[in-house]
C-alpha cells in the first residue's frame, strides 16, 4: 500500500444487516447525528492512490487469446501505456485459492492507438481458462479490466 492511499470511515443510514444462525440482525453504520457515535462500527472504505486519477482505457480487445501468438488492444492512450497484465480470477474452496495468479505480459510493438501484445508461451505459466487483461499507465494507474480468455 504507498502511503498516499487511505482507509476512510463511511457511516450510512441505511444499516447493513447480517442473519445469524442465532436468528439476530447485528447492524453497523450509523446515524450522522448518533449520539454517542462510538457505539456504532462504522464501514470503512479503501481508496487507492489512483482513485482521482485519470484511467486507461480499452477499447477493444480479443475475446480470445491463444498462447504464443500476438494480440492487439486498442486504447487512446497507446503512447504512456508501460503494462499489460493478466489476473486470473480465483477459485476458492475452504480458505485456499490456488488459481489466482498475476502474468505480466510483453509490449512487443506501439502503433497509433494500439499496442501488440505477446501472449504467454505457454500453460505452464498460465493455465488456461479466464483471465481479467488491465493495462497500466507510466503512473502505474490501471484500467477497468476486461475479461478474455486463455486458450491452447
Amino acid at each position: 500500500m504507498r502511503a498516499s492511499s487511505r482507509w476512510t470511515p463511511h457511516r450510512t443510514k441505511r444499516p447493513s444487516h447480517f442473519a445469524l444462525i442465532a436468528k439476530r440482525c447485528p447492524s453497523s453504520g450509523a446515524p450522522p447525528d448518533a449520539d454517542p457515535p462510538a457505539v456504532y462500527t462504522p464501514h470503512e472504505r479503501f481508496f487507492p492512490d489512483y482513485t482521482d486519477m485519470l484511467r486507461p482505457v480499452i477499447s477493444a480487445a480479443p475475446a480470445t487469446i491463444n498462447y504464443g501468438a500476438n494480440f492487439t488492444v486498442n486504447t487512446p492512450n497507446a503512447a504512456d501505456i508501460t503494462e499489460v497484465v493478466l489476473l486470473r480470477a480465483g477459485a476458492i474452496t475452504h480458505g485456499y485459492n490456488m488459481s489466482q495468479r498475476g502474468i505480466e505480459l510483453v509490449i512487443a510493438g506501439l502503433g497509433a492507438g494500439t499496442l501488440d501484445v505477446e501472449a504467454p508461451p505457454q500453460a505452464n505459466l498460465a493455465p488456461p481458462g479466464w483471465y481479467l487483461m488491465f493495462i497500466l499507465n507510466a503512473s502505474r494507474v490501471p484500467s477497468i479490466g476486461r475479461w478474455v480468455r486463455l486458450t491452447p
